[in-house]
Parts: C-alpha cells; sequence; structure tokens
C-alpha cells in the first residue's frame, strides 16, 4: 500500500543538514519515502488482513 500525503511538520522546507539523506531534501521538490500507519489501521478495519499489508507513505 502506497500513500502519497502533503508536506508535514517533520518535512523540511528547504534542503538542510541531516543524518537521514531523505530527510534532508526539501520536501516540496521530492516525493520522500517513509513508514505509515495506514496499512496497520486498516488491519484493524478488516482482520482478515493483518499480515498481508504492509505500508509506505
Amino acid at each position: 500500500m502506497s500513500t502519497i500525503h502533503a508536506v508535514t511538520n517533520g518535512q523540511a522546507i528547504l534542503d538542510v543538514a541531516s543524518k537521514d539523506l531523505r530527510r534532508a531534501r526539501t520536501a516540496f521538490a521530492n516525493i520522500i519515502p517513509t513508514t505509515t500507519g495506514a496499512a496497520r489501521a486498516v488491519s484493524l478495519v478488516l482482520p482478515n488482513l493483518k499480515g498481508k499489508l504492509d505500508g509506505m507513505a
């Protein structure tokens, strides 16, 4: 499962120095892959899918 969302407070609006290179790039010009809880939330609503989904945002 892949989700795309707007910039969050934890993302930089300009390129910055960071140990995590994904977080060092400006969020406005890049799609930055990171973890999401969406797949876990789906399994709460549809228990038969528990353990069958993984998610990236």
